[in-house]
Order: structure tokens, then C-alpha cells, then sequence
């Protein structure tokens, strides 16, 4: 019997470590865009989540996944499956982005040359919603300081460049 292998949207591409910054590609076992709920439908998505809606910026944090929040009255479950909340508009994901866990002390210096935000605002439990180099993304912060990345999988390959570069471009100057 054939045995499948989970793999992000992206393929599984090498991580990238250079200096003191990593990219891992990530699978999530589920991703599902959450919108247009009412007080009925918040509450299904708390029974069914196990976490009520997250705020502006804000990710909730529950057993087996987070809840984080990408808009107004919209939010991503990313995390183990989970069966759709009644009242509320839901969306597989699962092959529409891709994910990438950035770790490493230079994490901070490395976003500070792809986005427009202060990467300090990236902390555990706050999602941003940003431009990262042209491509429409969203930062979670991870309680570990690590920074998860999500962009559209028809970016995947541009944001393993584009990673790459910035990496390299603060190794560089740390040599310096």
C-alpha cells in the first residue's frame, strides 16, 4: 500500500538556516478562514474551538490549534481539524497558504528588512497583517519568540528567496 506523507502547500522545501535566524515550513493539519458570525456564531466557534474569537491583533490560544484573528469579523483556525461552527462562513484553507516558522536571535533583524512594521509588535498571542517585501502576509508571534509566516502558496517559492536574502544580509553585517 502506498503510504502518503503530509506536506506544506509549498512542497517541503529545505529549511534555511543562516547566521542566527532559521526558516522550517510548516503543516498545519487544518486551516480554516472563519467569518461573518453573529453572538450565536461566536458561540458555536467557542464550543466547537475551544476559545472564543480573538480581538484586532489578537491570537487565542486552545487545545490543539490557535484562533488567530486576520480581519474584521475573520479569523484563522490553525491547528488539529475541526468541524466547521455552525452560523458562521467557513473555509478550508489547507492548500491556500504556506507556513514558515522563523526561530533564531536574528528573527527580529530579518523582518526588520521584509516588513513594514516594528517586528518588536510580533510578540506571543498578536497577529499582524502586513505587506512582507510585496506579498500579503500574516505574522504570528509564538510563545518560543519564534515568528510563524503565512503567505499565499503561489509565493511560497519568493518567500524562501526573499528569506533567504534578508538572512543573509544580517549574517553579513554581523560580520562585519
Amino acid at each position: 500500500m502506498v503510504e502518503l506523507v503530509a506536506e506544506s502547500p509549498g512542497g517541503n522545501p529545505p529549511p534555511i538556516e543562516i547566521g542566527g535566524a532559521r526558516a522550517d515550513w510548516i503543516t498545519a493539519e487544518t486551516l480554516l478562514w472563519l467569518s461573518n458570525w453573529d453572538d450565536a456564531g461566536a458561540s458555536a466557534v467557542a464550543e466547537a474551538m475551544g476559545v472564543g474569537m480573538p480581538g484586532p491583533g489578537e491570537v487565542a490560544e486552545a487545545p490543539g490549534g490557535r484562533l488567530a484573528w486576520v480581519g474584521l469579523d475573520q479569523a484563522l483556525w490553525i491547528g488539529a481539524a475541526a468541524a466547521a461552527p455552525v452560523g458562521v462562513a467557513a473555509m478550508d484553507q489547507g492548500d491556500a497558504w504556506s507556513l514558515v516558522r522563523l526561530s533564531g536571535p536574528d528573527v527580529p533583524d530579518v523582518l526588520a528588512r521584509l516588513i513594514p512594521v516594528d517586528p518588536a509588535e510580533i510578540v506571543p498571542g498578536r497577529v499582524v497583517r502586513t505587506e512582507l517585501k510585496h506579498m500579503q502576509s500574516i505574522l504570528i508571534g509564538c510563545p518560543d519568540g519564534a515568528v510563524d509566516v503565512a503567505v499565499f502558496r503561489s509565493m511560497a517559492g519568493t518567500l524562501a528567496r526573499d528569506l533567504e536574502e534578508a538572512m543573509s544580509s544580517v549574517a553579513a553585517r554581523r560580520m562585519i
